[in-house]
């Protein structure tokens, strides 16, 4: 279970910083702030399961993991998808 936490929580920022992408080059109006408070929520989220799964893998494990996914993702994955 703890690997399905770490796992959650790569997807959980994926998502926000995809978000926030999605929004960066669009004007501040009220679609813009509420992109952005999901996507706050979504961090909140990512942060919620980092932390349970922290409880039973060691940082010096877990933090190289959700790195590697979230730049996995965000630089390699993601880009073929929106292809």
């Amino acid at each position: 279970m703890r690997y399905i936490y770490l796992f959650l929580s790569i997807a959980f920022n994926v998502t926000s910083y995809l978000l926030y992408k999605n929004i960066s080059n669009k004007p501040h109006d009220i679609l813009w702030i509420v992109i952005f408070t999901i996507g706050l929520a979504l961090g909140g989220v990512n942060v919620f399961f980092f932390t349970k799964a922290l409880k039973d893998i060691q940082l010096s494990i877990a933090y190289p993991i959700f790195s590697g996914g979230c730049i996995f993702l965000m630089g390699g994955l993601v880009p073929c998808l929106l292809c």
